[in-house]
């Protein structure tokens, strides 16, 4: 428009009538363009507006939102957790089995020295196990609970006196803990028993229940041999221990059966582990010597040897008819494992179920005392949200109402005329086409 205007000065003049229309247009042009602005901001305050009263209404919901929020992105992450963490426990279950000969090759040494020791006295595998088990209920360690196994296999006239020193071993670490080592007291009673004379930790096992050293030296000294010097110094002992390894069973009832469970999972995972390391030696035996044909093959072939391919080729397949001809070992090792593994979770079932109930009773417990918090805060939660909203609603409905109308206005105000102009010659507008002095036929 301005164009146009500087063309018409140029050729008609500034005071030419065309000028002179031209500059109208342009003047009436702006104070249209200033009125439409105005009005596309009156509109865009009232959208503003209602977007802050939305917000302010949202505030209530987004706090409790927010903590929804947060507890479901807690629960995925939980559950994502959940899923990676089983994987990865699958995967190192895995990795344990298959090292479990290395795991447990110093429990298995020390029953194997334990089991020899009880059969050089002539007792059984059995017996050593059960000596082993009950010591280890007493001392929760591996290493002191085989030490005294084996002295005790020196000690014991039979399977029965192996029960009754284990009683008395409890009496004892109940008494005394620490203070007076069980395998050295085993030992003393040994000792005392082949010489005829108390010994070592003996006399304080004895001297702290109040029994004099030297009046029982003197009954050692009527007795006429060492199996009779034995009985004395073992039904001596339960004598004065007897209650107190029934108190110390009693006031540790839960500790014992922790205990039981561990040797039983210990003895599980040895067997476990033993079958695993026969696997492997078997393995090493049966492809050593196909993996050595391989090797000096494919060094030959790097060498340039004439016929080393041949030679790497068949090489491989002896390694593969190997591996073939080896499944069924590997199935029944499969079965094998599985059946130790079964018999592990049999035998600690008691002890799980036991722990699982006491976890679901404390859990339920728990929950019962948490209602009474619970429930308050669930009712302040929805009292806050309806109160949020009831705040907060004349402002929505005036903002929504105000929007309503500055749309329409603005709808309104930007329909362009197109009616006659009403026989007011000074109205013109322009056609829009063609030449720009030409005016619209319902002029």
């Amino acid at each position: 428009m301005k164009r146009a205007y500087s063309n018409a000065v140029l050729q008609y003049g500034k005071g030419s009538s065309e000028a002179k229309e031209l500059e109208g247009r342009i003047s009436r042009l702006s104070v249209e363009l200033r009125e439409n602005r105005e009005r596309m901001k009156d509109a865009g305050d009232v959208a503003e507006d209602l977007g802050d009263s939305l917000e302010d209404a949202s505030e209530g919901a987004d706090k409790l939102g927010s903590g929804f929020s947060v507890a479901t992105v807690a629960m995925g992450n939980l559950i994502s957790s959940g899923i990676q963490a089983a994987l990865n426990g699958i995967k190192e279950l895995g990795s344990a089995i298959w090292n479990l000969d290395e795991a447990t090759e110093e429990y298995r040494v020390a029953q194997g020295k334990l089991t020899t020791a009880f059969e050089a006295a002539g007792y059984s595998g059995e017996a050593a196990q059960k000596s082993y088990n009950e010591f280890y209920k007493i001392l929760g360690d591996t290493d002191t609970a085989t030490e005294a196994s084996q002295l005790l296999a020196q000690l014991a006239q039979n399977e029965q006196d192996i029960t009754k020193w284990t009683n008395i071993a409890a009496g004892v670490y109940g008494t005394f803990g620490d203070a007076l080592p069980i395998e050295g007291m085993i030992e003393s009673a040994n000792e005392t028993a082949k010489v005829g004379q108390v010994t070592g930790s003996l006399a304080d096992a004895l001297n702290w229940v109040g029994i004099s050293e030297d009046e029982f030296n003197e009954k050692l000294a009527a007795c006429s041999d060492e199996s009779e010097r034995n009985r004395l110094i073992m039904e001596t002992l339960s004598g004065a221990y007897d209650e107190a390894s029934g108190a110390f069973y009693r006031n540790n009832e839960a500790l014992v059966a922790s205990r039981e469970g561990q040797a039983q999972l210990d003895e599980t995972l040895a067997g476990l582990g033993e079958t695993i390391s026969n696997v492997k030696n078997s393995l090493r035996a049966e492809f050593l010597p196909a993996i050595s044909e391989v090797i000096s093959a494919f060094t030959d072939m790097i060498n340039g040897v004439d016929g080393a391919d041949e030679a790497f080729a068949g090489a491989i397949t002896g390694l593969v008819n190997t591996a073939v001809s080896m499944l069924p070992q590997f199935v029944d090792t499969g079965m094998q494992i599985l059946t130790s593994l079964l018999s592990g979770i049999i035998q600690s079932l008691p002890v799980v179920v036991e722990g699982a109930a006491q976890i679901i009773v404390t859990l339920a417990q728990g929950i019962a005392e948490a209602v009474p918090t619970l429930i308050p805060q669930i009712v302040l939660v929805v009292t806050q949200i309806v109160q949020t909203l009831i705040e907060n609603l004349p402002m929505i409905l005036d903002a929504a109402l105000q929007l309503i109308l500055g749309l329409a206005q603005g709808l309104l105000d930007a329909i362009p005329y197109n009616g006659h102009c009403g026989g007011n010659p000074t109205d013109h507008r322009w056609a829009g086409d063609g030449d720009p002095w030409q005016y619209p036929a319902d002029y």
